[in-house]
């Protein structure tokens, strides 16, 4: 069975041109996402699955899926680290 994530609803959410920072006030932390990291998390937040964000950022990027697919991988497993994603019941 494959984990699923959801977006921290703690975090408090800024977006400014392509970057998106969010406010960590459990731990006064501020992230600040580049855009590739952004689209990650917007597709996230429109509850895509990892499969359908790889296949985006492939396309959007002009990449190959498999370089994507490593690229939102390690995103995402930095992102569950800083508690942007948490695990979803």
């Amino acid at each position: 069975m494959k984990l699923k994530y959801k977006i921290n609803p703690a975090f408090v959410i800024q977006k400014i041109g392509d970057k998106i920072s969010l406010f960590d006030a459990e731990k006064s932390i501020l992230h600040t996402l580049n855009e590739t990291a952004a689209h990650i998390y917007q597709g996230f937040q429109l509850n895509l699955n990892r499969e359908k964000i790889v296949q985006k950022i492939a396309a959007k990027y002009r990449i190959k899926e498999e370089i994507a697919a490593k690229d939102v991988e390690e995103l995402i497993k930095e992102m569950i680290v800083q508690r942007i994603l948490i695990r979803s019941e």
